[in-house]
């Protein structure tokens, strides 16, 4: 079980902990505690700049400016060249 909940811990948006519970010298029951990660400041502005990536102004005929949301096909990385 304790392998299982490292991996957990490691791969997802959780930390699980667990206590055992005792009667005696038996174990009775075990009580988890299932607790979301604290999202880090480089991993919510990571977020954000991908977000904002795939927002595009757009101009209407009529002269309005508006915003539209890109597939995610069609972001390139800036290294990329575009043909």
């Amino acid at each position: 079980m304790k392998s299982s909940l490292e991996e957990i811990n490691e791969y997802t948006h959780f930390v699980i902990t667990y206590i055992k519970i005792k009667k005696g010298r038996s174990i009775t029951g075990v009580q988890f505690h299932i607790e979301k990660k604290k999202t880090s400041l480089h991993c919510l502005i990571r977020r954000t700049i991908r977000n904002i990536k795939r927002i595009r102004l757009n101009k209407s005929k009529n002269g309005k400016i508006y915003l539209t949301k890109q597939s995610k096909a069609s972001i390139r990385p800036c290294w990329e060249k575009t043909s």
